[in-house]
């Protein structure tokens, strides 16, 4: 009986040490609580038991209630869309307590991967991330069981800051055949330029977002982000978006504004590729243009060899050991960094409120904006520099307050509308912007604004400045005032 009891300890010690030094690509020290949880997670019904943390946003009309403008790129077959399709993945994330997450990845070549840092740590819902799978051509339900699965390494190769520079790359176990390593430009985007994203959106098939997906008119570029209005859901995090235009690299998606009403949505944010790349040795070497060879496009003679020196080609006749050509080299400059690239969000907000006490309008602006973000709502602050970036010239800051105060307006159903939103919306017009005078002209309309004849008087001259300006409907407007201040005399 004793021999048969020590048998069973010994044998259930063997099973443990077997059992923790199983699988160190995935689990590595994390012991067999972790490697349990990874077995759950495993086994939960092909990985279709998803919890997604990391709130994403539909920006646009819906065009589907889950997915908005976001399409399947199954039947794309050639051209930009199916090139970033064919590099594209879905990253399944095993959690401690055996739940579910996915992002997207983006093959950088064929063992390398970027994504999200965020999609490594724990989440309000579950735990850090204890093993990871890339999943590839994912396009058609029907196809999941039976896409080749990739094993990730936990530890990522380079990581950022979930807080400014969300980003990690990550690599795989084996390399995935057939996959060259990325090559694009990298730049910022412009206001309003159109662009492209695809991503796994909710851990299912892959789809394309283009129909309404631009960069913010106003502000595309705010510090370490760009702002854009592409649809997007949980699991869109890590996708890469890119320019319709050149296909340039703009940003790493990271995330969506959390206002439940559709309306009351901001511009999601991803994060400059200008600035990953500032960060990153590996996208720096992946991205950054090489000086061109001097000596390439050179048809050589026989005797004749070209060498490189500072910048020019030196061809040399070898028979005579003389240098008989000199070629200029035509440099390809780095790419362009326009902002500068703070340490963390505490450097950029305090160069942003020197910058903006200077006068400076895009300060003020930026400012608020980020203020809004950090802060989650509109604090006074926020509503100082929105103010002062107003008075500067930056008309969407006047219209912002406006409606700020319009709302506050509303919600406590004064008789009389509430003047600081009245006067907001008088300087936007006043600085010649259309959306502004039509606003204030409905205000006339609605009797929400009744002015005295006076008032008539001073609005009249406000319409006919914007109207100077170009403002066709300011125009006509003026016309109207000038005609009942006419039958009121």
């Amino acid at each position: 009986m004793m021999k048969r009891l020590i048998e069973f300890f010994l044998s259930a010690i063997l099973s443990f040490i077997l059992t923790i030094s199983a699988e160190p690509s995935q689990a590595g020290f994390l012991g067999v609580f972790a490697k349990s949880d990874l077995e759950k997670c495993e086994d939960s019904q092909s990985f279709s038991e998803l919890k997604l943390g990391h709130h994403q946003a539909l920006t646009g009309p819906r065009q589907d209630k889950n997915f908005g403008q976001m399409e399947p790129v199954q039947n794309i077959l050639k051209g930009p869309i199916r090139k970033a399709a064919n590099r594209t993945g879905m990253l399944r994330i095993c959690r401690e307590g055996g739940e579910v997450d996915a992002c997207t990845a983006t093959l950088l070549n064929d063992h390398l991967l970027l994504t999200n840092a965020h999609c490594l740590e724990a989440t309000q819902r579950s735990g850090r991330a204890i093993g990871m799978y890339l999943f590839l051509g994912y396009e058609k339900y029907a196809d999941y069981s039976d896409r080749p699965r990739y094993d990730v390494r936990i530890e990522p190769v380079e990581i950022g800051s979930s807080k400014d520079l969300d980003y990690a790359i990550l690599e795989l176990e084996k390399p995935v055949p057939n996959i060259a390593p990325l090559k694009a430009s990298v730049r910022d985007p412009e206001a309003g330029e159109t662009m492209t994203i695809v991503s796994h959106a909710l851990g299912g098939i892959m789809r394309v977002t283009r129909g309404g997906c631009v960069a913010d008119a106003g502000r595309p570029v705010v510090g370490l982000n760009v702002l854009h209005w592409c649809d997007t859901r949980a699991g869109s995090s890590g996708a890469l978006g890119f320019a319709d235009e050149d296909r340039a690299l703009l940003f790493l998606h990271a995330s969506g504004d959390a206002a439940e009403d559709i309306r009351d949505r901001g511009p999601n944010q991803g994060i400059r590729m200008t600035a990953l790349l500032k960060q990153s040795d590996i996208l720096r070497q992946m991205f950054t243009p090489k000086p061109a060879d001097p000596c390439e496009d050179l048809k050589l003679g026989s005797g004749l060899s070209c060498e490189a020196i500072d910048g020019r080609a030196v061809v040399t006749n070898n028979l005579i050991l003389e240098p008989v050509i000199e070629a200029p080299v035509v440099q390809i400059e780095e790419p362009i960094i326009e902002a500068p690239i703070f340490v963390g969000i505490d450097e950029e907000i305090r160069f942003l409120r020197d910058n903006c006490d200077r006068g400076n309008a895009e300060a003020c602006s930026d400012l608020s904006t980020i203020l809004r973000f950090e802060e989650g709502g509109v604090g006074p602050e926020v509503i100082d520099a929105s103010d002062k970036s107003c008075h500067l010239g930056v008309v969407d800051e006047c219209t912002f307050l406006h409606f700020i105060f319009e709302d506050e307006w509303w919600k406590k159903s004064n008789e009389f509308y509430d003047e600081r939103a009245l006067d907001y919306i008088v300087i936007g017009c006043r600085k010649g912007d259309e959306f502004s005078c039509e606003k204030l002209w409905s205000l006339f309309e609605e009797n929400l604004v009744m002015p005295t004849r006076e008032e008539a008087i001073e609005f009249s001259g406000i319409f006919s400045s914007a109207c100077s300006q170009g403002e066709q409907f300011s125009c006509e407007v003026k016309s109207k005032l000038v005609a009942g201040i006419e039958a009121h005399k």
